[in-house]
């Protein structure tokens, strides 16, 4: 028990030097600023993805002295992944697309643009709330996976903004 609780305590003590690769320098901050869904006309569910990844954003992203504005404009589509025999969808893939515009806060053009993917399937069922809920599900997944490359992405840009 105490060489376990003494390697444990050892090899935390040594990561304490590490920095992720696509982690900000503390000076540089940025705030979430303009997260939508393409079309207005979207039904609730899709609106959540909005909802979803500002938050997921806005907990990434803190901080007083803002230095950026980050905008994101998402648009979700839905292809066919597998037929059945009778013509009809047996799973489905939804995509999320993420327009990415980063803004110094005192300019009005954009520092860094660009689009970010991020998509997962669902199964469509006999039963049309089963096949909603693994839409809403996947919706859920794939708003998750766009926050995070949009994340890593602006990380990136801002690493490779301060090193030039």
């Amino acid at each position: 028990m105490k060489k376990a609780l003494l390697t444990t305590t050892l090899f935390l003590a040594s990561c304490g030097g590490y920095t992720a690769l696509y982690q900000p320098e503390q000076e540089t901050q940025v705030t979430v600023g303009t997260i939508q869904m393409e079309s207005a006309a979207r039904n609730v569910g899709e609106r959540r993805v909005a909802q979803r990844v500002n938050q997921r954003l806005r907990r990434m992203f803190t901080g007083t002295d803002q230095a950026y504005r980050l905008d994101v404009n998402i648009d979700e589509s839905t292809s066919t992944l597998a037929v059945r025999r009778d013509a009809t969808v047996a799973r489905a893939q939804l995509s999320l697309d993420g327009d990415i515009n980063l803004y110094q806060t005192d300019k009005a053009d954009p520092v860094f643009s660009t689009t970010v993917t991020a998509s997962a399937a669902y199964n469509s069922e006999n039963t049309p709330y089963s096949t909603e809920s693994g839409k809403t599900f996947a919706r859920q997944q794939a708003a998750d996976a766009l926050a995070d490359e949009i994340a890593r992405v602006v990380w990136l840009a801002l690493r490779e903004q301060k090193q030039e």
